[in-house]
């Protein structure tokens, strides 16, 4: 019952309530005084166009693709968590990383996808603690906020880097 509750059945990665407990846990620490927290958003470039033209088990084929890549990805560091959030959404909660390390994670995801047919599949933004003082409090809400916005400022430029809140 609690798989069902929080993981997403076409990828296995986190759903939505799953990456909003962890977010809420993570920032509540560091608000306390604890280690920064890094959100990575990404959302998969021409999803529509993949199940209008070769129909929607190609486009669960892509998914699968990005979030296996995403998952590998984020296993690499200790305190990640990598969730579906929705359609072709993801949320990445990297708890006790900083901006820089976030980003080294987008990189990785897009070096694993580079080799194949999705090499430009995932505009990224990543928002982060460490680039706001340690006595600002971040509301989850915030956090998802900024990310969001600099993966839309991605999307928009056509960019295969992440574009990272606050700093680009």
């Amino acid at each position: 019952m609690e798989r069902l509750a929080y993981e997403d059945p076409l990828t296995g990665l986190a759903n939505r309530r799953a990456v909003d407990l962890r977010l809420e846990e993570a920032l509540d620490a560091r608000n306390a005084g604890g280690a920064p927290v890094s959100v990575v958003m990404a959302d998969v470039n021409g999803l529509k166009q993949v199940n209008d033209e070769h129909g929607h088990e190609a486009g669960d084929r892509v998914l699968k693709t990005v979030s296996d890549a995403i998952a590998i990805a984020v296993s690499e560091v200790p305190g990640g968590l990598a969730g579906r959030i929705g359609g072709d959404e993801f949320c990445i909660v990297l708890d006790g990383v900083d901006a820089d390390a976030a980003l080294r994670v987008t990189g990785s995801i897009n070096d694993r996808l580079a080799d194949g047919p999705f090499a430009h599949a995932l505009s990224c933004g990543v928002a982060s603690t460490s680039l706001v003082a340690p006595s600002d409090v971040v509301t989850p809400r915030q956090l998802l906020r900024w990310a969001d916005e600099a993966q839309y400022t991605a999307k928009r430029a056509g960019l295969r880097e992440p574009v990272l809140a606050g700093r680009d």
